[in-house]
């Protein structure tokens, strides 16, 4: 790659400093502080093509004719050699100045001048964790690098990746008995457990209902729920069911099963009233609603969901020279919505993509990212009180390698 091309700018980026436009940090009596004055030192401002790497930059002050120490007190040997320059770099958010002179240089590290590739292609794991709202579907995902210019444009997208539920039955042909508080206080359906682990259930309630109720795990007994509840973390209280529509009910935090073990997710009605659907087909009666006792319900299953893998971890090749990188979740692959962002300022290429629902922000159509990088900087003049008087003409000197 071609060499470096520096130049250095004042605050803003507009007006470059040059030796027809110099460097002016004001007067400054001996004994005193002057006002900082940013400096912006740019690799390949405006550059069409790519150039190599500004390595290990260092900055100094040195006299008008260039030499390290001695020259004239005019042309800046005193500012020189007793370094009255301060230098503070804004991007590395040093909070101290470092005077430099001479040979005593401020390190501020690497300055790029190459456009910013897009990440490799993620792909997605699906598993279950403590939090996870991820609900069952198909989803594709991208992944944008960022750097301190911007975000590039998308990587390639994903395979798809697919979260599947424990237990899952959608036909809808016939309603529950109706629930209420008083006289059908409870509905359970039963399931013989075919993963470890459990994060949550889905229920369909009828158009018109307002349910509110306790959903939880419960053991078995003869067919029966027992009343057990299973483990600590499988009940949630305060549900409130959303009329004809699939209410998606995650718990706190997982919990364990035991594969091949029947087990009955129950919901208990404390306000409200309202059916579930559910279907008459199939050979085997997994309803029973209860009045004090169980019985069999008119309908041989729920509408319903169970939930075990509920996050999918995401993981993808790393862009050269990216801070952070953007993630962004679909169900419908290559279209990306407004709202399709799962996560922004993610340091690491792998992340755990846990969010039920995407949030506002979509991959960039084109990449918003130039070959043009900067460091910036404040310069401060600090005058000891030993200071010759008279105007002092001097230059700052960058130093670095290049690939």
């Amino acid at each position: 790659m071609a060499e470096p091309v520096v130049k250095c700018y004042e605050v803003g980026d507009v007006v470059e400093l040059t030796s027809a436009n110099p460097i002016d940090l004001g007067i400054v009596d001996a004994g005193d502080t002057g006002d900082p004055v940013q400096v912006n030192i740019w690799n390949n401002k405006g550059g069409a093509s790519d150039l190599s790497k500004m390595e290990n930059v260092r900055i100094t002050a040195v006299t008008q004719n260039g030499y390290n120490s001695g020259d004239t007190i005019a042309n800046g040997k005193d500012a020189v050699e007793q370094r009255y320059i301060g230098i503070k770099s804004i991007t590395n958010e040093d909070e101290n100045y470092t005077q430099v002179g001479g040979a005593t240089t401020k390190v501020l590290g690497d300055i790029r001048g190459d456009l910013l590739v897009a990440p490799g292609k993620p792909t997605g794991t699906p598993g279950h964790s403590n939090g996870g709202r991820v609900r069952p579907g198909t989803y594709y995902a991208a992944v944008s690098a960022v750097d301190e210019t911007g975000e590039t444009l998308k990587g390639i997208e994903s395979d798809a990746v697919i979260v599947s539920p424990m237990i899952e039955q959608t036909v809808e042909d016939a309603d529950t008995e109706t629930l209420d508080t008083v006289t059908n206080t409870r509905i359970s359906r039963k399931f013989v457990a075919t993963q470890e682990y459990l994060s949550g259930a889905v229920f369909k309630e009828k158009t018109s209902g307002t349910l509110v109720g306790t959903v939880r795990i419960e053991t078995d007994n003869a067919g029966s729920a027992s009343g057990t509840l299973v483990h600590s973390n499988l009940e949630i209280t305060n549900v409130t069911l959303t009329p004809n529509a699939a209410s998606y009910i995650f718990f706190a935090a997982h919990g364990p099963l035991v594969i091949g073990t029947t087990y009955h997710v129950v919901f208990i009605v404390t306000g409200g009233s309202g059916v579930l659907r559910g279907t008459t087909t199939g050979t085997t009666n997994q309803v029973k609603y209860y009045n004090g006792t169980w019985h069999d319900s008119t309908v041989k299953d729920l509408v319903v969901k169970l939930i075990s893998d509920n996050e999918i971890v995401w993981a993808w090749a790393a862009a050269t020279n990216a801070v952070t990188y953007k993630l962004f979740r679909t169900t419908s692959s290559g279209v990306y919505g407004a709202s399709s962002l799962v996560s922004a300022l993610i340091a690491l290429a792998t992340y755990e993509d846990k969010i039920e629902t995407t949030i506002t922000g979509s991959p960039k159509a084109t990449a918003t990212v130039t070959r043009g990088h900067k460091h910036e900087t404040d310069l401060v003049l600090v005058v000891p009180t030993n200071a010759q008087s008279g105007a002092v003409d001097m230059n700052i000197r960058t130093l670095y390698q290049f690939q």
